[in-house]
């Protein structure tokens, strides 16, 4: 039997890898504030409508065809390390 949670709010956990949330019925998920770098991580959640990933170290929307669904999708750009601030 798959999950079938509506929404999910994941915020401040210091998540980078939620591959192991398997969940069809997911409709609404928040992981703002966590440490993921790729939405790859999220491919077991395939009918998401509704993400926030707002402060995360994101690369990149890459993986976003993954979501055929998705309605929504919001996400800053946090700066890297490695990225100076001018």
């Amino acid at each position: 039997m798959a999950n079938k949670f509506a929404y999910l709010y994941l915020r401040h956990c210091q998540l980078s890898d939620l591959s192991q949330l398997r969940s069809e019925g997911l409709d609404r998920l928040d992981v703002s504030d966590n440490q993921c770098t790729d939405l790859a991580t999220l491919k077991n959640c395939p009918n998401l409508r509704w993400l926030t990933i707002n402060n995360n170290p994101l690369i990149s929307k890459e993986h976003a065809h993954l979501f055929p669904n998705m309605v929504a999708f919001q996400a800053n750009i946090v700066l890297l390390k490695n990225n100076k601030k001018s």
